[in-house]
């Protein structure tokens, strides 16, 4: 009886929400179609609905795939007593197979993949961007990059990268959660200490989640031509000489730490982990907070017109581009009494405004 209860209280609001956003998109209908653009009114619809249901289901059928495997490896250490300071089954006073653990993953599941699939919702442009993404024949000059990179797929990338490491968040939360609940991590004598496979479950979720951070600094790297830190909008002096280096190396740091972290259960050396981490720090706090501002201070502002030159070439350079003046020929004329364009000041008379004038003639 309870979970028909529960079923129908899902299925109602389901249906509620269904049935508050119908009016909206109704509406939107009705205003494409009054215009003659219904085909328009069907991408956007189709490709909203899309992007919810690719990212429900993904964050759905990985989250679900963790659980199963945590719940799994739990089992054991679910029906014994494992002595500890810390047990989650004694606090809340509840068993980790009864039914209010099914309805709480049941819970979790369906509220934050809805959440997830929501968040993608209103990139929808952007992917159908990214799908039909063409070039546009003209490089960046820092990286190389073609100008339709940075238009069509950064954003995406962007997009995809904060998704992914949301997402896993929520997964490890919940992973380490259920292990808690399972007593498959315990805290005797007031150290941690972890049975059965949990170890090598828990270094591959974290090992995936280091491969994103990777990815993050990846990005920044082209992030870096969006940069206000110099004279001129885009990459600057300071820019190319420590934040790019900088996110490089933090880049294959991250990459080798999440390596590290995936086969810990086999070496169990923490040490190196240990070593790699303060290597991260350490270049992060000194090549990215501490150096660009030792950079520009002593090397850029004392010589700020010629170490900044090529920078504010490039920023004019492709400014005129995308303006489409970059082809206009700069010719001088001397001016004369009877030259066309010419521009006179006059004084306005007090009555009808105040200050002066124009004429352009």
């Amino acid at each position: 009886m309870k979970r028909f209860r529960l079923r129908l209280l899902i299925l109602l609001v389901t249906l509620l929400v269904l049935f508050v956003l119908s009016f909206r998109y109704y509406g939107e209908w009705l205003w494409f179609s009054n215009l003659g653009y219904q085909e328009v009114f069907g991408t956007m619809l189709w490709s909203r609905l899309a992007m919810f249901g690719i990212f429900f289901l993904l964050f759905f059928l990985v989250a679900l795939l963790n659980l199963v495997v945590a719940r799994k490896i739990g089992v054991y250490t679910r029906t014994i007593y494992v002595p500890g300071k810390f047990d989650l089954l004694k606090m809340l006073n509840i068993r980790g197979d009864s039914l209010f653990a099914g309805y709480l993953w049941t819970l979790y599941l369906l509220g934050f993949s809805l959440l997830m699939g929501l968040t993608a919702v209103n990139r929808w442009q952007e992917m159908l961007m990214f799908v039909h993404a063409s070039s546009f024949g003209i490089k960046d000059p820092v990286f190389g990059k073609d100008i339709g990179f940075y238009v069509f797929r950064l954003p995406v990338f962007q997009f995809l990268r904060t998704w992914y490491l949301s997402a896993l968040t929520l997964i490890i939360a919940a992973t380490l959660f259920s292990y808690l609940l399972d007593r498959a991590i315990t805290f005797p004598g007031g150290k941690p200490r972890v049975y059965g496979k949990t170890a090598t479950h828990l270094s591959l979720l974290g090992g995936f989640w280091l491969l994103g951070v990777a990815w993050t600094y990846r990005l920044r790297l082209y992030e870096v031509l969006y940069s206000t830190r110099g004279v001129a909008f885009g990459a600057s002096y300071t820019d190319m000489h420590a934040l790019v280096p900088g996110y490089r190396i933090l880049t294959i740091v991250m990459l080798v730490m999440a390596l590290l972290v995936m086969i810990l259960p086999l070496f169990r050396k923490w040490k190196w982990i240990w070593i790699l981490a303060g290597t991260y720090f350490v270049i992060l706090a000194g090549m990215i907070w501490i150096w660009p501002g030792i950079i520009k201070q002593y090397i850029v502002r004392p010589n700020e017109l010629g170490k900044e030159k090529p920078y504010i070439s490039n920023n004019i350079h492709y400014t005129r581009l995308a303006y489409g003046v970059d082809t206009i020929r700069e010719q001088p004329f001397l001016p004369t009494r009877r030259s066309p364009g010419r521009i006179s000041w006059t004084t306005a008379t007090p009555s009808r405004t105040s200050g002066c004038g124009t004429t352009v003639r």
